[in-house]
């Protein structure tokens, strides 16, 4: 989860695939791979926002369930990957399931 590392100045452990899905199905051979790790401020490598060198600006969020279920409700998620990443985390913890 080096990727992780690079923006959010954090290192993941334990990380799992759980699904491909295509970006645009018949128009795009683009996959997206859906990633779940555990992170924490524990793991904190440094303060995020991503590499200004690199043209880089990116805003973290962190939620707790709770908060993210309001936030989907709320319509705040606007793209496929993010909603489909959220629904299936969601879903995990009404199952139960790790």
């Amino acid at each position: 989860m080096r990727s992780a590392a690079k923006p959010w100045r954090r290192q993941a452990t334990g990380s799992r695939t759980y699904g491909t899905f295509y970006v645009s199905p018949g128009g795009s051979s683009e996959q997206i791979h859906l990633y779940f790790a555990e992170v924490t401020n524990a793991f904190r490598v440094g303060s995020g926002g991503g590499l200004p060198q690199e043209g880089e600006d990116i805003s973290l969020r962190e939620y707790n369930p709770h908060a993210l279920a309001d936030a989907l409700a709320a319509g705040e998620f606007k793209d496929a990957k993010t909603l489909i990443a959220v629904l299936w985390f969601l879903g995990r913890q009404e199952t139960g399931a790790s």
